[in-house]
C-alpha cells in the first residue's frame, strides 16, 4: 500500500512539473505588453496610440506581445494560448491581431482572429514577417520592425470591410455579429484544456490521498487502542480533516506573472473584446 501511494506522488508531482514548465501569459494592460524591457516608454507610447486608433476608427485590436521565451511550447501554440487567453477583437467579429516576438528565441507570429484572416491570410502575414519586420531584427532595430509590421497590419484591417466600431453605432442597435464556422481545435488549444484539466486532476488527486493517509492512520490508530470509551469526541478529528482544506493549487503561473511592461494611463482600459482565433497566420525567425 505504501509503495502505491509513494507511486501515486511521484505521478503528482512529475504532472504538476510538466504544467509548471509553461511559458507564462503576462496580464493584458495595454496594447503593448513587453516583458523584456526591449521598448523604451516612447516607442511603446507610439505603438499604443497606433492601436488605440485603429480599435476607435475601426474596431479592430491591434496587441504586440514581446517575452523571452515560448519553452517548451512553439511560437504558434504559444500565442493561440495567448489569444484564448485574451480574447482579442470583438465578440462575433474576431477581428483581433496580435504580433509575438520571443526575443531569446528569435521567432516570432503574427496570429489573427477569424473575421481578421480575410484582410490578413498566411501568405500576407508571412511576407509581412519576411520583408518588414526580420530584416530590422537582423541588425537589433527592434523596435523599428514591430513599428514597420504593426503599420502595415494597420493598413490591411483598415482596408477590410468589418462592421464598424460601437462608437458609430446607434447606442439602441444590437452589436453586429457574422456566422461562425466551426473549425477544427489547433493544438494550441488543445494543449491549454489538457494543462487545465491536469492542473484540477492535480489537485483533486492530491486532496484524495492527504484524505486516505489521514483515514489510514485513523483507523490504524483505533485498532490499536483496546477498552476505550466510544463518547469520546471526534472533534479534534475534524479539526485535523479541516487542514486539509488549506491545500489548494490556485497558484497560477498566469495570474502571478508580474509584467515589466510600462503602459500609458490611456490605454489602462485595454482589454480583450471576447474574440476568437482558429491559428490563423505565420510565423518566422531571424
Amino acid at each position: 500500500m505504501l509503495k502505491r501511494s509513494l507511486a501515486f506522488l511521484v505521478c503528482l508531482f512529475v504532472t504538476a512539473n510538466v504544467v509548471a514548465q509553461l511559458a507564462p501569459i503576462p496580464p493584458l494592460s495595454a496594447p503593448v505588453v513587453d516583458t523584456t524591457d526591449t521598448l523604451s516608454a516612447a516607442q511603446q507610447g507610439q505603438l499604443n496610440a497606433q492601436a488605440l486608433e485603429l480599435q476607435k476608427n475601426k474596431g479592430s485590436q491591434l496587441q504586440v506581445l514581446v517575452v523571452p521565451s515560448t519553452k517548451p511550447e512553439d511560437i504558434a501554440a504559444y500565442s493561440q494560448r495567448v489569444f484564448d487567453a485574451w480574447k482579442l477583437g470583438r465578440e462575433g467579429v474576431d477581428d483581433g491581431v496580435i504580433l509575438v516576438v520571443a526575443k531569446d528565441d528569435r521567432t516570432l507570429r503574427i496570429h489573427t482572429g477569424y473575421g481578421a484572416e480575410g484582410a490578413i491570410p498566411d501568405a500576407t502575414a508571412k511576407r509581412i514577417i519576411g520583408e518588414h519586420i526580420v530584416p530590422r531584427f537582423k541588425v537589433g532595430d527592434f523596435a523599428g520592425g514591430i513599428v514597420n509590421g504593426t503599420k502595415v497590419l494597420k493598413n490591411f484591417l483598415e482596408n477590410e470591410t468589418l462592421p464598424p466600431p460601437v462608437s458609430e453605432l446607434f447606442p439602441s442597435s444590437p452589436p453586429a455579429s457574422r456566422e461562425r464556422v466551426d473549425e477544427p481545435l489547433s493544438f494550441g488549444k488543445i494543449l491549454s484544456n489538457l494543462m487545465d484539466l491536469g492542473g484540477f486532476l492535480i489537485g483533486v488527486g492530491f486532496l484524495f490521498f492527504l484524505l486516505y493517509a489521514f483515514l489510514s492512520n485513523k483507523i490504524s490508530g483505533s485498532t490499536s487502542r483496546s477498552g476505550s470509551s466510544s463518547s469520546h469526541s471526534s472533534s479534534s478529528d475534524d479539526d485535523s480533516y479541516s487542514s486539509l482544506s488549506s491545500h489548494s493549487s490556485s497558484s497560477d503561473n498566469d495570474s502571478s506573472y508580474s509584467s515589466s511592461s510600462s503602459s500609458s494611463s490611456s490605454s489602462s482600459s485595454w482589454s480583450g473584446g471576447g474574440g476568437r482565433s482558429g491559428g490563423g497566420g505565420a510565423s518566422g525567425s531571424w
